[in-house]
């Protein structure tokens, strides 16, 4: 006998592909079709646009001219020439140029100054309106420690126009390089006039600072010494010691001053007797062996007549 196999109806369905503004309505489109699994069917499809030409989410998308090809597309009957779905005009990202931040000398905080005069607006497209406030700008380094060429950060810059919402700045805003120097002080030894003798060079005055001053939050351990550990006038000492700022002391540059007035004074030195026995011999002739307090690894040697 004979028998007919009729077409069988397909449709096409179209998944909308996200795009960043470009200031055209103009869409792309994924399409798919309910066709038998294993034939060989293409969908194809003339022209797909957005409901408008701003940025937005689950916006519209028409897309017509929707056709069939493929060895088995005669094994088909199409329903649809045309079909809708959705997609998103993600904002274009806009960046600055033309600004750049002050050097500073190291004061504890990222605060930098920025100069914007000459700030301009990149990546809008020709005909749109968008305009560029820098009133609110403000700039902070990548952190807080000395060094040449940091990045420094500048954000408050706003858009504003009639095509503005289509836009974002990149959320760095702009940035500029710029250095933080090492902070000068100038630290001077303490007169040391109260000092013993007691076989070190060591002194107990407290170094000051005396030109500049210490950021905000910093700590400093100052030392000084005598120049040798003997009993004298007139002695230099000499200040040393390291800045707490969290950056190996490298936020400072630091000059040492020393003091020459310094004094050790010479130290109270008892001598002891130890009698030693003898055997009567008529005379009143004695031995002793003598010892002192001296410091430990001092040569000092105690005689009698």
């Amino acid at each position: 006998t004979t028998a007919n196999i009729t077409p069988k109806a397909i449709t096409v369905s179209a998944t909308g592909v996200n795009k960043e503004y470009d200031a055209t309505t103009t869409a792309t489109v994924n399409l798919s079709t309910d066709k038998i699994s294993g034939d060989t069917v293409t969908a194809a499809y003339t022209g797909a646009t957005f409901s408008d030409k701003n940025a937005a989410n689950g916006k519209t998308v028409s897309v017509t001219g929707i056709s069939i090809s493929g060895a088995d597309a005669s094994n088909y009957t199409l329903q649809n020439t045309t079909t809708s779905t959705t997609a998103n005009i993600t904002a274009k990202s806009l960046t600055v140029s033309g600004v750049s931040a002050d050097n500073k000398v190291y004061d504890g905080n990222t605060d930098a100054t920025v100069n914007v005069s000459g700030a301009t607006l990149n990546g809008v497209i020709s005909g749109d309106t968008v305009n560029l406030s820098t009133a609110g700008a403000t700039g902070a380094f990548s952190d807080r420690n000395a060094g040449l060429g940091k990045t420094v950060s500048i954000s408050g810059l706003t858009i504003s126009g009639g095509d503005a919402g289509n836009y974002s700045l990149t959320s760095s805003g702009a940035t500029a390089t710029a250095d933080i120097t090492p902070r000068p002080i100038t630290v001077t030894a303490a007169t040391d006039t109260t000092k013993v003798y007691d076989g070190t060079t060591s002194s107990t005055g407290a170094p000051t600072i005396t030109t500049g001053s210490l950021a905000s939050g910093d700590t400093v351990t100052w030392t000084q010494t005598f120049d040798n550990k003997n009993a004298g006038t007139g002695k230099t000492l000499t200040p040393a010691g390291t800045v707490n700022d969290g950056n190996g002391g490298n936020n400072y540059s630091v000059t040492y001053a020393s003091d020459s007035n310094g004094a050790i004074s010479a130290r109270a030195l008892t001598v002891t007797a130890t009698g030693v026995n003898k055997v009567y011999d008529a005379t009143d002739v004695a031995t002793v062996t003598l010892g002192t307090d001296k410091i430990a690894g001092d040569t000092v040697t105690a005689a009698y007549t």
